[in-house]
């Protein structure tokens, strides 16, 4: 399902082409999660920011309506953010459509960032957020002021669970289940702060400041 199928914004490249050309020794494998959700997991080699690294992408599949969305990814099993995450698809499919001759679509926006654009965010709808671009940009205290506690607090730990963490509080871990971009796949306990970009580092840190006071 998922080598056969291919993003909005190339409707002529199949995944299983692209990242079988883009990667180096590619491995497909299906499986079941433990919450039993049918996983496809993409394991290759590739170049990012100029170090050679294995990278491993999962995709969560539907089996009822025969679809799939991208979930985890991390390189040499560092987890990467959404945004890490869809510019990797995009070079992918970009080098293979210009090495093949494909012509794509005129209007390929899909991959063009636009803070009101919420297809950016690809199957996930940017309302499913409170800060729906805190690892992309960087938030004022003017753009939190009108956020509750509670909603500053799952904010703050919205970086986190776009990362795939699992929550200790039960509440916490209840609301993030029920968002169709979360996927749950390691303790909270065992993420490491240098994983964060600038933009998370920088947002986290301004909601605390707010929370303290």
């Amino acid at each position: 399902m998922v080598k056969n199928g291919y993003p909005m914004a190339y409707p002529n490249c199949l995944y299983g082409e692209v990242f079988d050309e883009f990667f180096a020794s590619p491995t497909w494998v299906y499986f079941q999660g433990d919450g039993g959700e049918n996983v496809v997991e993409f394991t290759g080699i590739c170049t990012y920011m100029d170090v050679e690294v294995k990278a491993r992408l999962q995709f969560i599949l539907n089996m009822e309506e025969e679809t799939f969305e991208t979930g985890a990814l991390s390189f040499n099993d560092v987890p990467q953010n959404n945004l890490i995450t869809y510019a990797l698809i995009q070079k992918a499919f970009e080098e293979y459509a210009e090495a093949n001759g494909i012509e794509l679509p005129d209007d390929d926006s899909l991959w063009d960032y636009d803070e009101d654009d919420e297809s950016y965010y690809g199957d996930a709808e940017a309302d499913e957020y409170i800060l729906p671009y805190s690892d992309c940009l960087y938030y004022t205290e003017e753009d939190l002021r009108s956020l509750t506690p509670e909603e500053l607090r799952i904010a703050r730990n919205e970086i986190y669970a776009r990362y795939g963490c699992i929550f200790k509080s039960e509440d916490l871990q209840e609301y993030f289940n029920s968002k169709s971009w979360y996927y749950g796949t390691m303790p909270v306990s065992d993420f490491d702060d240098s994983w964060l970009n600038q933009y998370e580092k920088a947002n986290r840190d301004l909601i605390v400041a707010i929370e303290a006071k």
